[in-house]
């Protein structure tokens, strides 16, 4: 599979790699120069801006964006969205739309309600796994699964 990382601090750049050494195809951008120089040495295509990443993407061309919470994640779903033919106004109305508040914070209450802070959380069977974790952090818990 091809896809697209934006953002590659600790977590993008960690996702990116994990993805290449599951024999993914990773095309990186990130505002800083450093950052996808870093990441392109382990073996990633490097972009110099969104529109050239989307551009050496292969359709479906899948985009992961791994930025800090707020407008700048917003404009970039709406760049990367218009690049790829998306209709970015509809795109704002349905994001806006009532339900999907509603369902957003069902989900935030939900993850309250189970002690689950940070991205990703996981439960596997009884066991609640918050936060991002290495592989070998999140078999065991699998495995204890499987073997209950």
């Amino acid at each position: 599979m091809q896809i697209g990382v934006i953002g590659l601090g600790r977590m993008g750049g960690n996702i990116s790699r994990r993805l290449m050494e599951n024999g993914h195809e990773v095309v990186v951008y990130d505002h800083d120069p450093k950052a996808i120089a870093a990441v392109s040495r382990d073996g990633a295509k490097s972009a110099e801006g969104l529109d050239k990443l989307i551009a050496q993407l292969r359709p479906p061309r899948p985009v992961w964006v791994m930025l800090p919470a707020g407008q700048i994640t917003e404009d970039t779903v709406y760049k990367v969205a218009s690049s790829v033919g998306l209709d970015v106004d509809r795109l704002k109305q349905d994001m806006a739309a009532p339900e999907i508040e509603q369902a957003l914070k069902a989900n935030l209450a939900l993850a309250d309600a189970l002690n689950i802070h940070g991205t990703p959380g996981f439960i596997i069977g009884n066991h609640i796994v918050p936060g991002a974790l290495d592989l070998d952090a999140l078999n065991q818990p699998a495995e204890d699964h499987a073997l209950a």
